[in-house]
């Protein structure tokens, strides 16, 4: 590509597709709240945020934490 690129931009977006990966395999519930976005503020984002709960990790990911724990 031509133009000015930042230095970790691979890394971000490998970190990316990576947690997209893992959020599609995942269970988790999005609890009912109002997420319209304003339009008139920068940033933009939902007043109320945005919440995840019951998260469950999927069981392949489980494993994979038991061989390599932090």
């Amino acid at each position: 590509m031509d133009g000015h690129r930042c230095p970790g931009e691979d890394v971000t977006v490998s970190v990316l597709a990576t947690v997209a990966r893992f959020l599609a395999r995942s269970a988790y519930e999005i609890p009912e709240k109002d997420l319209r976005i304003p339009l008139e503020r920068i940033t933009t984002a939902p007043p109320s945020g945005f919440v995840v709960s019951g998260f469950a990790v999927p069981p392949a990911d489980r494993s994979a934490e038991d061989q390599h724990p932090a």
